[in-house]
């Protein structure tokens, strides 16, 4: 029995994400990748970048589990909310798929 799982390192510039496959007592490197938006945008359309692209990778992964980084260091308070809206959601997109444990 396989299980695949999506980690998620949330960001409102940057968010990237690996996706592990467990075979038998293996891990197998799936992929890994980045959503990359560009600084002059508004927050509400980069947390809508953000959200389409995990919204894709998990389409396209299917992954039976979600973790997402917790945030724990931030230069200011606008980083530290920036990056709470992040984080949110990327815990918001893993559920809204079909896959199972999610």
């Amino acid at each position: 029995m396989s299980t695949t799982a999506i980690g998620i390192d949330p960001g409102s510039i940057v968010c990237g994400y690996g996706v592990l496959r467990k075979e038998g007592k293996s891990i197998v490197y799936v992929a890994s990748g980045e959503i990359t938006i560009p600084k002059g945008q508004p927050l509400a359309a980069r947390l809508r970048r953000v959200f389409a692209g995990l919204t894709e990778a998990i389409q396209t992964y299917r992954p039976d589990e979600a973790v997402v980084e917790k945030i724990f260091f931030a230069s200011n308070i606008k980083a530290a909310l920036s990056l709470g809206y992040a984080r949110g959601v990327a815990l918001l997109s893993a559920p809204m798929e079909d896959s199972p444990g999610v």
